[in-house]
């Protein structure tokens, strides 16, 4: 299931929920810079999504610099924990509606899994269309198969 899009909708989500090579994940940051944040009154994810830390796991923990790209082993091991395959359709969202997901997506545009998308709008645009929800992640039950593997391209030297 490819869709050929940088994003997708909400609409396109909710009708592809269950298909199984879908892997949804909140990019969702604690720290919004540069603007004021959308608040939630309580913890809010889309139906299925499990978490993409961006602050405390999918980062390289040996520098001193925030944010810092983990080496390819470091990040095979948490996507292989969040049920990530070579065949997954990954789609990231996050809760200010484009923030910190476009990061997500060009971590996995370096790693190798090209097969990624965008939702359009993330948490704000799903709750607009009345689309439910659940107050915790989703738990992974089963590893997953992606090996990270270095596009360069997508670095600048």
């Amino acid at each position: 299931m490819q869709t050929g899009s940088l994003f997708v909708t909400p609409d396109w989500v909710i009708e592809h929920l269950q298909d199984d090579n879908l892997v949804i994940l909140d990019a969702s940051m604690q720290q919004v810079v540069g603007r004021s944040p959308i608040e939630y009154e309580q913890p809010t994810f889309l139906l299925c999504a499990v978490p993409f830390d961006l602050e405390n796991d999918f980062v390289d923990p040996n520098s001193h610099l925030p944010h810092t790209l983990p080496t390819p082993d470091r990040f095979t091991q948490l996507a292989q924990q969040l049920g990530i395959n070579e065949d997954s359709h990954i789609v990231i969202y996050d809760n200010q509606g484009i923030y910190s997901s476009p990061r997500a997506w060009w971590m996995f545009q370096v790693m190798g899994h090209p097969n990624v998308s965008i939702m359009d709008g993330g948490l704000p645009a799903w709750l607009e269309k009345g689309y439910p929800t659940q107050m915790q992640p989703s738990v992974v039950s089963e590893l997953g198969n992606f090996r990270a593997n270095i596009q360069s391209r997508w670095l600048s030297l």
